[in-house]
Order: structure tokens, then C-alpha cells, then sequence
């Protein structure tokens, strides 16, 4: 039963989020930001994935640090930020995808702590 309520989220997020290269963006081909980019339509101007969270904001975007299925995890760590799709919620885990975390260009998907990430949507 559980596994069929992580499916049925999965399947809201692709309802909300396009397949990858949907979108073109500036994001630097290979980067978490030109993965996301290209799945959910946002601006060209907001920078590495550490500025996201504060260009969503300032863009009039909602933020939070309760996600919900098809938003944008952003975190500020590391040298320039991190961001990926929310795929998945379950108890206090996000099922994130993403790309370059597991290396450049490589799209993978990890079940990590929701107080890991803000939330973009």
C-alpha cells in the first residue's frame, strides 16, 4: 500500500512536471539547474542552485520547507547549491530526482531528510 501511494505521487509529478529537455534553458548543460530547468519552466536569471530559493522568492514563486509532489528541492550547501524534483514524500523522506549528484550529466534519484531541502513551487 505504500509503494502504490509513492507510485501514485510519482505520477502526479510527471502530470506537473515535463519529461527532460522539455524546456531549454542558459543553465549550464551537465548542472543540477539545467536538469530542473528543463523539466519545470522557470527563469533564465536565477543563477547557481544555491541562489534559487531567493530568486524564487523575489520572482513572486511560493517557497517552503514542507514539500509537496513536482516542486524544486533547493538547498544552499555545497560550492554552489543544489537543486532537484521532488518525486516522492514519504514519513520524512523526499524521493528527489536529479542530476550531477551522483556526476556531471548523470540523472539519478535518492530518497533523502525533507529538512535537507527547501521547496519551490
Amino acid at each position: 500500500a505504500a509503494q502504490d501511494a509513492i507510485n501514485a505521487q510519482i505520477a502526479a509529478t510527471s502530470a506537473r512536471v515535463k519529461p527532460y529537455g522539455t524546456f531549454g534553458s542558459v543553465y549550464s548543460h551537465g548542472q543540477c539547474t539545467s536538469y530542473v530547468a528543463s523539466r519545470i519552466q522557470v527563469p533564465n536569471n536565477w543563477g547557481n542552485a544555491g541562489a534559487w530559493l531567493g530568486n524564487a522568492q523575489a520572482s513572486g514563486w511560493q517557497t517552503s520547507g514542507s514539500p509537496r509532489v513536482g516542486a524544486i528541492a533547493a538547498t544552499s550547501a555545497g560550492y554552489a547549491g543544489h537543486v532537484g524534483i521532488v518525486e516522492a514524500v514519504s514519513g520524512n523522506s523526499v524521493l528527489i530526482s536529479e542530476m550531477n549528484f551522483a556526476g556531471l550529466g548523470v540523472i539519478s534519484q535518492r530518497w533523502a531528510p525533507i529538512t535537507s531541502f527547501s521547496y519551490i513551487y
